[in-house]
């Protein structure tokens, strides 16, 4: 049966039961009854058989009828208080919200409806279900406490004015979009329990106060359907033993995040953290592929781990606990780490780094074992205009280090200790101070900056293995390079637009076992010193390419390798150039492809050293001091490149071009020798007594042996032009009063056309010819060439050249035309000596070699006796003190004697005519030739050397 409408009123009057029903059978269903009926429900009944019910009368609707009192069950529908098994559900519009306060509280589930109100107080409400809140949540005692075995829900349109006291959820949080919650930071929610929390966070303004993860088992979540970042105003707190998963969401927090030691927090594949705080990780971070952002101090306990594989961690505040923050465990594969101080390494630091970017103002590992990366880079950002402190050292290294501050003038980092880049250093930009420091990089420097090297300590190793490079980029600046030694082991390139020259108080030095390039783009870089010094005998040059150009301000020293210059070179060295023991300079030109060596824009220094070598063809070496190029005994001139075409210009006032002491046998084609505009005084000057060089097919004026200095006749320029500039005096035509020679011979027209020296003894077979005689010439005579080392030797045999001329009136001896020179083409091995011959005097040899000057031997014979081989036995003083050749030797066999009167001079006496009688040249054969000639000079003869 059913019974509508009951009233049961309050008990006042001490019954048991509101209905019995003792025996099993029938039904009794009470509808629809009085909601103020206090004694109503199944609380009072007597129903063993369970025959009655009450599907109107439930437990846990509150009605706030008499106060805002949970405890009070005249709060609540049919005076039915809710237990822990029942659900609660709180309307609006009541006369009082509950408030949990004065004892504990709980129920099953419990729901606040839109425009209700429930306020948790200074006691405990414990919800084993679901909570969902519609209408308002309030904590605002420390001592309140809501815990939720299940899951709370914020629906659309609740709110909170909850600034204190603590919630403990066991499963599930639901921000929904809509709800305004935003719990204020002394409220804290704890996630805790056995099994899985998940956070949904779908609001763009709700969130939390402060937040802790304390499960026993498994993780929270924020879950990957959220569309909003999980907002904590306070500190959070992930306590040892549990997991705090991001995923792919944002964690926000403003206060202090506490990952406790064992704890851990995993930011997921594209998670972001964002801290406001000072962060100190004792427990485990995983930035995975997500970004976190530390607005504030952070320190990498001793229990801590970071773990870094392609996201990013930054942190913009310092260090709390100085220099050496990084004390646990740093894992990093990938990604970015950033600090706007300190990266320190603490001796208790375990580091694993293997890629990525380490970010930071300065740098710190100075313990053993503590910082070895694997791959990566560590990049020094400074702020500015400041420099980063960069100590690196007891077996540490970095993998890849980066220079590149914020603001490049005067940023950048400074080194403290020796440091070792296993791999790749690049100045990106500002400048890298090496303070005294070793620093060694085994790849590659990259310079968009500067480098500051200003102490002779300063070192850097650049480099280890073939390819390895040391790179100037367009807009670095070397001029910071002021001293220190720059060990290259690959290639060097000068981009075009480097700034600055590199200080003469610094070396770079290619060294190893490999070749390397020069490389250089821009025409106002230069080196201060450099040398070679590679330890493989089969890769160990040094290149520089086709069209590039070099400069060194100060030394150049090829120690062991080879400096190779290909065709269209260029390279000034400014102080000394030195091939030494074990180098070799090899500069191979090409024709319309020439190279050059140069000492400008001064006068350099430029030595081939004993155990040196030089390579050479279609090259200029120029502006080199004193001895020039000098090639010192036990020097090598290569014999496949031995000067080939080369051309050798502009020494010092005084100086020599090429100066060669060693003892090789060698022949030079080509060598060109330019217009000495310079004042120089030698060409080639070999001053030792071994070894011999040839010169041919040289060119220029400044050629040939005139201009040499060859003491010991070791040097032969084949084929060489040079002109016989020679005076001297025939004592026939000798006229005392005027100081010249008679032209009687020439005024009478008897000087033949054709050279009269083609017949016995002299049998000249020259074909000199003219077609009219010279106004100022006074006889034909017969020049002579011999090449010996001194005069006794100046025998017949060592004749090289010789020509007929004319000597004119004033005593000298000139070409057919009358004007020039005789010009000569001959080798010259040894000194040059000058014979003379005339048709009826005695011939004549230089006493001393001739000296060459400008193209022309120079020799006079007028001045004294001796400078006639023997003297005054074949020669003779002419009145005026002047020294002249001896008439008389009629039949031109050397000896004035009695033939020369009676085969040669009677038969002609009383002719005219060109005649061998007629000694003193005016065209008539009488006494005077007999008496003022032959009879003066009988007995003489000549000492020309047969």
């Amino acid at each position: 049966m059913t019974i509508d409408n009951a009233y049961f009123p309050s008990n006042t009057w001490g019954g048991t039961y509101n209905v019995a029903k003792t025996i099993n059978q029938g039904q009794v269903t009470f509808t629809n009854v009085d909601p103020t009926s206090s004694f109503a429900g199944e609380d009072f009944e007597d129903d063993l058989y369970n025959r009655i019910n009450w599907p109107d009368v439930v437990r846990g609707v509150w009605t706030g009828l008499e106060s805002h009192i949970w405890n009070d069950p005249d709060n609540w529908e049919f005076h039915l208080k809710p237990g822990a098994g029942d659900d609660v559900y709180i309307p609006a519009g009541t006369p009082n919200d509950p408030w949990v306060s004065v004892t504990d509280q709980e129920c099953n589930n419990l729901t606040i409806e839109a425009g209700a109100s429930l306020r948790i107080y200074d006691e405990t409400l414990t919800v084993y279900g679901d909570m969902e809140i519609n209408g308002q949540l309030r904590m605002d005692h420390a001592s309140g406490v809501l815990n939720i075995e299940n899951d709370i829900y914020w629906k659309p349109g609740s709110s909170d004015i909850i600034t204190a006291g603590t919630i403990n959820v066991t499963s599930d949080w639901w921000f929904e979009d809509g709800t305004s919650a935003s719990l204020a930071v002394a409220n804290t929610v704890n996630f805790m329990g056995s099994g899985s929390s998940l956070i949904y966070c779908m609001d763009a303004d709700a969130g939390f106060g402060s937040v802790g993860v304390n499960k026993s088992t498994l993780a929270t979540w924020i879950h990957s359907n959220s569309t909003q970042p999980m907002r904590v105003t306070g500190n959070m707190i992930v306590h040892s033993g549990d997991i705090f998963q991001v995923q792919n969401n944002d964690l926000e927090i403003d206060g202090t995040l506490d990952i406790q030691n064992t704890a851990e927090l995993y930011l997921g594949s594209i998670g972001s953290l964002t801290n406001n705080s000072d962060f100190t990780l004792n427990g485990g971070l995983d930035i995975g592929l997500g970004d976190c952002l530390i607005h504030g101090e952070f320190d990498l306990e001793t229990t801590g781990e970071l773990t870094i594989n392609g996201g990013s961690f930054i942190y913009d505040q310092g260090v709390s606990t100085g220099p050496l923050n990084i004390r646990g465990t740093f894992n990093m594969t990938d990604g970015l780490y950033q600090t706007s101080e300190y990266f320190g390494v603490s001796p208790t630091a375990i580091t694993n780094v293997s890629g990525g970017l380490i970010r930071a103002i300065s740098f710190e590992a100075e313990h053993a074992g503590t910082f070895e990366p694997t791959g990566g880079a560590v990049e020094i950002q400074t702020y500015n205009n400041t420099m980063g402190s960069i100590y690196c050292s007891n077996g540490n290294y970095f993998h890849n280090l980066n220079i590149n501050p914020i603001i490049a003038t005067l940023g950048g980092g400074i080194l403290f200790t020796d440091v070792i880049v296993q791999n790749d250093l690049e100045i990106t930009d500002g400048t890298l101070w090496f303070n005294g420091n070793e620093f060694t990089v085994n790849n590659n420097v990259t310079v968009f900056g500067r480098l500051h090297l200003v102490d002779p300590n300063d070192i850097l190793n650049a480099g280890d293995a073939f390819g390895d490079q040391i790179v100037w980029k367009s807009g670095s600046d070397c001029s910071e390079v002021d001293a220190g030694v720059i060990n290259v082991y690959g290639d060097w390139t000068f981009e075009n637009g480097t700034d600055g020259q590199i200080a003469t108080e610094n070396f770079v030095n290619f060294y190893g076992n490999n070749n390397s390039t020069i490389y250089n783009y821009d025409p106002d870089v230069e080196f201060g010193n450099m040398e070679i010094n590679k330890t493989s005998a089969l890769n160990n040059f040094v290149e520089i390419p086709s069209g590039t150009t070099i400069r060194i301000a100060e030394n150049f020293n090829i120690n062991d390798g080879e400096l190779k210059m290909n065709e269209n070179t260029e390279m000034f060295v400014q102080n000394e150039l030195n091939v030494n023991n074990g180098g070799t300079l090899s500069v191979i030109g090409t024709l319309g492809n020439e190279s050059t060596v140069s000492g400008y824009p001064g006068y350099g220094v430029f030595e081939v050293e004993n155990g040196g070598t030089i390579s050479a063809q279609y090259t200029t070496f120029e502006y080199f001091e004193d001895a020039g190029i000098y090639i010192a005994a036990g020097a090598t001139i290569d014999p496949a490149y031995p000067f080939y075409h080369c051309t050798f210009r502009e020494s010092t006032p005084g100086g020599t071009l090429l100066r060669i002491d060693n003892n090789q046998t060698i022949t030079i084609d080509e060598a060109n020798f330019p217009d000495n505009t310079w004042a120089g005084t030698y060409n080639v000057a070999k001053t030792v007594n071994q070894g011999e060089i040839t010169f041919t097919n040289f060119t220029g004026d400044f050629s040939g042996s005139v201009f040499e200095n060859d003491p010991n006749g070791r040097l032969i320029w084949n084929d060489e032009d040079f002109s016989i500039d020679v005076k001297l005096y025939l004592e026939g035509p000798y006229n005392q009063t005027t100081g010249l020679m008679d032209q009687e011979l020439n005024t009478l027209g008897l000087i033949p056309l054709s050279q009269p020296y083609n017949t016995s003894p002299w049998n000249y077979s020259g074909t000199e010819i003219v077609t009219s005689v010279p106004g100022s010439a006074v006889d034909w005579v017969l020049i002579e060439l011999r090449d010996a080392p001194d005069a006794n030797s100046a025998t017949s045999g060592t004749i090289i050249a010789q020509q007929a001329a004319f000597i004119t009136n004033n005593g000298f001896v000139v070409a057919l035309n009358g004007i020039s020179l005789p010009q000569f083409t001959s080798t010259i091995q040894d000194k040059l000596f000058l014979v003379i011959r005339h048709r009826n005097h005695l011939d004549i040899m230089s006493e001393y070699s001739m000296v060459g000057s400008d193209g022309d031997y120079v020799y006079d014979f007028s001045t004294s006796y001796d400078k006639v081989y023997g003297g005054t036995t074949g020669y003779i003083q002419l009145p005026s003190g002047d020294w002249g050749m001896a008439g008389g030797d009629g039949d031109a066999n050397d000896i004035v004697e009695d033939v020369d009167k009676t085969i040669i001079w009677a038969p002609e006496a009383g002719t005219t005519g060109y005649n061998s009688g007629d000694f003193n040249l005016d065209g008539q054969t009488n006494n005077p030739d007999k008496n003022d000639a032959w009879i003066n000079n009988l007995t003489k003869e000549s000492q020309v050397p047969d």
